[in-house]
């Protein structure tokens, strides 16, 4: 190959070298609130403080892997462009259902599917899981956090029951003779979760060559933090039980957890060491540089791919912001949101406040409750918060701390579907009973988003989503009416009759177009 030749195509590697830097650094312009939001959550929850350690190991597992991906053929790549548009696409979309995450998670993608426009498919691969790694600074997992409460739970009552340890258990409430325990959010064991799954990709990538092995290893990443925690907790009120109370009640507990978590990873690396395989990804490949395609087919598919990945790059923010803004708007005038409805016949109030019960649901444009009272007897109180669609911070109605539930105890509580015919329509909602306090109470609710009614988070999210980013709704709301429950049957014939009497003013969530007779 002629020297001319040589030049030109090191010319062209460096034009896409520095294409690809260009790019990145307008994402990491053009989406800066949402990285600054991940960089935000290390210092401030410390279950996502090793983020701060993601991207210099990323970096580290690069230039491990510096010679393949020199190696490597560069050319642009059309896939790499469906990979911007569907990370821009999916960026939006969390935009819209107010999910910081999903945004969260596409920004980071948008590092990956750049390399892939600017450099392709070979050279991408050489590099991939490094930068998949990159996905590990995102502070994802709150979701999990029921469930892990609830796994918690089940093992600690389990070594508990085992060990001739008597043990009441309500929920997450665990009781021994000596004093209660509540399996808090902080008790779930994420942190350790979380934690055992970064150390463990990356120990499964650095040790072990065939995919099964690495599959094996990250399993027992998974699994061996969530069996680790519960016998925390498990330690921690048997040691209170042993010792009269006077241990695993303070911060104690929290130093042990730490040390054993600590411990019981060490173990594992130790373990698995025993099946490592010698030679590391990052071996240095001998070998001439791939040239790619001539230089004319080159430069024209180089100017399209950067020319549409500056567009979808820019294009995003800029319609989000016009979009949420006009979304915005809509909420301006809090008074104009809510109406309850005038009492029926049998019926008075709205009488202030609430009955002994309220969601925890905070941030809202406008919420109001009054309670009714119904001539027959009994009390229905009634609930709704409007909230703007699309993520506008501490402001969405679905998100970590906006809940039905005011204690942890009660965060698992049952639900089941409530069907009703009004009006000959089908209406659907959900139903939970709230425990303690002077009396239970029987709580019906659902999710307004526009003329659209939800009965699930998710549902709420998604109808979210689409009326934000088809610009055809600009407001969601949630709904609660609730009832004394010391006698089951006779609590749901009083809502029957209350969500029937009042029309369709309550079933569309006491929007003022509805309620105005």
């Amino acid at each position: 190959m002629s020297s001319a030749v040589l030049s030109r195509s090191a010319g062209s590697r460096t034009l896409l070298a520095w294409l690809a830097c260009a790019l990145l650094a307008l994402a990491g312009w053009a989406y800066y609130p949402t990285y600054a939001s991940i960089v935000s959550k290390w210092g401030t929850d410390m279950t996502y403080s090793h983020g701060a350690l993601v991207a210099p190991i990323a970096l580290w597992l690069l230039w491990r892997r510096r010679w393949p991906f020199l190696a490597a053929e560069w050319r642009p790549s059309w896939l790499g462009v469906a990979a911007i548009a569907a990370s821009v696409a999916a960026w939006l979309v969390g935009a819209g259902a107010g999910v910081l995450v999903v945004q969260q998670l596409a920004a980071v993608a948008l590092i990956p599917s750049i390399v892939l426009a600017l450099l392709g498919p070979r050279a991408f691969a050489a590099v991939a899981f490094p930068l998949g790694f990159l996905f590990f600074a995102v502070p994802f997992g709150r979701g999990l956090v029921p469930g892990l409460m609830q796994v918690t739970a089940d093992i600690a009552v389990v070594a508990l029951k085992l060990t001739g340890i008597p043990v009441y258990r309500s929920e997450l409430l665990l009781s021994i003779p000596g004093g209660d325990f509540e399996v808090a959010r902080a008790c779930s064991g994420l942190n350790y979760l979380v934690t055992g799954v970064v150390l463990g990709v990356l120990y499964a990538y650095i040790t072990y060559r065939p995919w099964w092995k690495r599959a094996l290893f990250v399993a027992a990443s998974v699994a061996v933090p969530i069996a680790a925690n519960g016998l925390r907790v498990y330690l921690t009120v048997a040691a209170a039980h042993w010792s009269d109370m006077r241990i695993g009640t303070g911060y104690d507990h929290i130093v042990f957890g730490r040390i054993m978590f600590l411990a019981v990873m060490i173990a594992m690396f130790w373990i698995g060491l025993r099946w490592r395989d010698d030679g590391r990804p990052g071996e240095r490949q001998f070998g001439s540089v791939a040239h790619g395609a001539p230089a004319v087919t080159l430069a024209g598919a180089r100017l399209m791919v950067t020319v549409a990945a500056v567009l979808l790059l820019a294009g995003a923010p800029a319609y989000l912001e016009a979009i949420t803004a006009r979304a915005a708007s809509a909420t301006a005038d809090a008074s104009a949101l809510i109406r309850l409805p005038s009492p029926r016949a049998g019926w008075s109030g709205p009488l202030p406040g609430v009955d002994g019960w309220r969601p925890v649901f905070e941030g809202a444009s406008a919420e109001q409750s009054g309670v009714y009272e119904f001539q027959g007897g009994g009390r229905v109180a009634v609930y709704v918060a409007v909230y703007p669609i699309g993520r506008v911070e501490g402001r969405e109605m679905i998100n970590y701390s906006n809940r039905l539930y005011a204690g942890e105890h009660a965060s698992l509580l049952k639900e089941s579907p409530v069907e009703l015919s009004l009006g000959g329509e089908r209406f659907d909602a959900r139903q939970f009973k709230v425990p303690g306090g002077s009396e239970p109470q029987l709580v019906w609710y659902w999710f307004m988003v526009g003329d659209h009614r939800a009965t699930t988070r998710s549902g709420a999210k998604l109808r979210e989503a689409i009326d934000f980013l088809a610009d055809a709704g600009s407001t969601s709301r949630v709904v609660t009416v609730s009832t004394s429950a010391t006698d089951d049957g006779a609590a749901v014939q009083l809502l029957q009759a209350f969500m029937a009497d009042m029309g369709p003013c309550v079933r569309a969530g006491m929007a003022p177009q509805a309620c105005a007779q």
